[in-house]
């Protein structure tokens, strides 16, 4: 797998602790990703966020709408 592809955090105890670009943090609960919106589960740091992902799975939903910046990360990954 390709460092790009893995969200969770380097040296991160748990594979639920992700690192995600900055352009993932929420600007409400009500726009987070799904299953995401307690704010409390994401935090910022320099260009990057983290999230304490949910346990339910790995089939989450964002609107892009809503996140430009996100369409164009995926973009460089893929």
């Amino acid at each position: 797998m390709q460092d790009s592809r893995c969200l969770t955090a380097p040296g991160a105890a748990i594979k639920t602790l992700w690192r995600l670009p900055g352009c993932f943090f929420p600007e409400s609960a009500e726009t987070a990703l799904s299953f995401h919106s307690n704010l409390a589960r994401w935090s910022k740091a320099g260009e990057d966020c983290y999230l304490r992902s949910a346990s339910r799975g790995q089939e989450f939903v964002l609107d892009t709408t809503r996140y430009p910046g996100v369409v164009a990360w995926l973009r460089e990954i893929l």
